[in-house]
């Protein structure tokens, strides 16, 4: 078990990591092959400012290899599966991912989770339009006066990665789609989503879509 620190969207507190690999030792001096089984754990308790929110979140992850093989592009391969449920003070996700990873420069993921806002803390928010106001000082407002309610829903992320090496230069391109469905009243279609890196609003049942191309130096 070890300690470790990891990068994150938002202050980490305090992150745990521990992994477990099972695989036959090589009698050469290439690189260590993949691990045929790999069982790994995290634990993170996260601050933010922008919004406020403290948030604990768990993810237990169990990978299995395809196959061996020596080459770099084939070497990182695997299939896997991960549950991560996470807690804080406004909500719970209680859910996981299914991963595909046939090659080292490409991953397929597909993650669902169950959410359940407790109405506190100013959330849920839900809007008739996605023009109407949505600042810090409105949501403050909508709290104020009661507007937030508790409410449960789902999470629906299908996600795909690829990645390539020009040289001294490394392209990776994602591609993902997030569908999430609330029960919201008034028949709203809209509401604040505190938590999204993409969006803070996001429309009720229907689907949202990101692009993003990474060109690293290395």
């Amino acid at each position: 078990m070890a300690i470790v620190r990891k990068k994150v969207t938002f202050a980490a507190l305090f992150v745990a990591h521990a992994t477990m690999a099972m695989t036959t030792a090589r009698a050469d001096d290439g690189p260590p092959p993949t691990p045929r089984h790999r069982l790994s754990w995290d634990n993170l308790i996260g601050a933010r400012l922008n919004p406020l929110g403290l948030e604990d979140q768990f993810s237990i992850a169990y990978r299995a290899r395809l196959y061996s093989h020596g080459s770099k592009i084939l070497r990182s391969n695997h299939v896997g599966v991960t549950f991560s449920p996470s807690l804080s003070p406004a909500n719970t996700r209680l859910g996981g991912a299914l991963e595909l990873k046939p090659a080292s420069v490409f991953t397929l993921r597909a993650s669902f989770y169950f959410i359940d806002y407790f109405g506190s803390f100013g959330s849920v928010q839900s809007f008739a339009s996605h023009y109407d106001n949505t600042s810090d000082t409105a949501l403050k407002q909508g709290k104020e006066l009661g507007l937030n309610y508790s409410t449960s829903g789902y999470e629906l992320t299908l996600h795909a990665s690829a990645a390539v090496k020009f040289g001294p230069v490394a392209v990776q391109s994602e591609f993902a789609a997030q569908c999430m469905k609330l029960a919201l009243r008034n028949g709203h279609p809209v509401f604040y989503n505190h938590r999204s890196t993409w969006s803070s609003r996001m429309v009720a049942g229907r689907c949202s879509v990101t692009r993003t191309l990474f060109i690293l130096p290395r």
